[in-house]
C-alpha cells in the first residue's frame, strides 16, 4: 500500500502532467455542445429538441469511434518506452484503421437513413426534418474524430497530450465563432439556423487532425507513418493484439454512452 500512495519521486508531476490535459479535453467537449445548445436556444423549440437529441447520438458515436482507437495510447505507450518509432507508427496506422472501419457504418447511416432512422424513435415530423438535416452534414465528422482520436492517443503516449489540448481549445472556439457566424447570419453570411451548427461543428472538428498532422510533420516526424507502415493491416497477430484492446472499450463506451442516452 505504501508503495501504490508514495511511489518514486516524481511520479504524480509525470502523472499530473499526462492527466490533467486529457481530462480538460473531455471538459472541453462537453464545453462544446453546451455552446451549441445556447446558441442555438435563441432559435424555436424544434431545434433545441433536435439538437438535443443529436447531441446524445454524437456521444454515443463519439465513444465508438474513441474506444474504437483507445489501443493506440496503450501499446504506443510501449513502444515509445522501448524506444521503438516504428511500433508507435504501426499501432497509429492500425488505430487510425480500425477507428476509420467502426466510423464507415455511422456516416453511412446518418448520411442516407438519417430520416429513416429518426423516424423510428420520433413523431413530430419538423423535428424529424431537423435531426435529419443536422446529421447529414455533421455526418463527415465520424472519420475527422476516428483520425484525431488516434493522434491524439499517440500523442499521449509519447507524452506531449498537450498539444492536442491547445488544439481542442482552438476548435471549441473556433466552432463558437463559426456559430455566430453561420447561425444567425453574420458577416455577410445567410443565417442557417441548426443547419449552421452543424456547419460549424464540421469545420472545426476537421482542423483538429490537420493540425495535428502539422504539428507531427514540423517537431515530430519521426512519428509519421511512412507507406510501409500501412502492412501493418495485414498482419493477423498485431490485428489480434490491438482488436483485443480496443473493441472491448468500444464496446463499453457504447454501453455507457447508450445507457446515459
Amino acid at each position: 500500500m505504501k508503495s501504490f500512495f508514495f511511489p518514486e519521486v516524481g511520479f504524480w508531476p509525470k502523472f499530473a502532467k499526462l492527466a490533467i490535459p486529457i481530462t480538460l479535453q473531455m471538459l472541453l467537449y462537453s464545453a462544446n455542445g453546451m455552446i451549441d445548445l445556447l446558441m442555438v436556444g435563441q432559435l424555436d423549440h424544434y431545434a433545441i429538441a433536435a439538437l438535443a437529441l443529436c447531441s446524445a447520438l454524437f456521444i454515443v458515436s463519439f465513444s465508438i469511434i474513441n474506444g474504437m482507437s483507445s489501443g493506440v495510447g496503450i501499446l504506443a505507450a510501449q513502444y515509445f518506452g522501448a524506444k521503438d518509432n516504428s511500433g508507435v507508427r504501426k499501432t497509429l496506422v492500425q488505430g487510425s484503421f480500425w477507428a476509420f472501419v467502426v466510423a464507415t457504418p455511422i456516416f453511412i447511416l446518418y448520411t442516407f437513413f438519417s430520416y429513416e432512422f429518426f423516424s423510428l424513435i420520433l413523431k413530430d415530423e419538423t423535428v424529424i426534418l431537423y435531426c435529419s438535416q443536422y446529421m447529414k452534414i455533421t455526418a463527415l465528422s465520424a472519420f475527422t474524430i476516428a483520425l484525431y482520436s488516434s493522434l491524439q492517443g499517440m500523442l499521449s503516449a509519447i507524452g506531449k497530450p498537450t498539444v492536442a489540448l491547445f488544439i481542442t481549445i482552438f476548435s471549441v472556439l473556433l466552432n463558437a465563432f463559426l456559430n455566430y457566424v453561420f447561425i444567425f447570419g453574420n458577416f455577410g453570411m445567410p443565417a442557417l439556423g441548426l443547419e449552421g451548427a452543424a456547419i460549424a461543428t464540421v469545420v472545426s472538428f476537421a482542423l483538429q487532425p490537420i493540425l495535428l498532422l502539422v504539428y507531427m510533420r514540423l517537431k515530430i516526424k519521426q512519428f509519421l507513418p511512412t507507406l510501409s507502415d500501412f502492412q501493418t493491416i495485414k498482419n493477423k497477430i498485431k490485428i489480434k493484439q490491438y482488436l483485443v484492446i480496443s473493441s472491448t472499450v468500444s464496446i463499453n463506451g457504447f454501453l455507457w454512452s447508450a445507457g446515459a442516452f
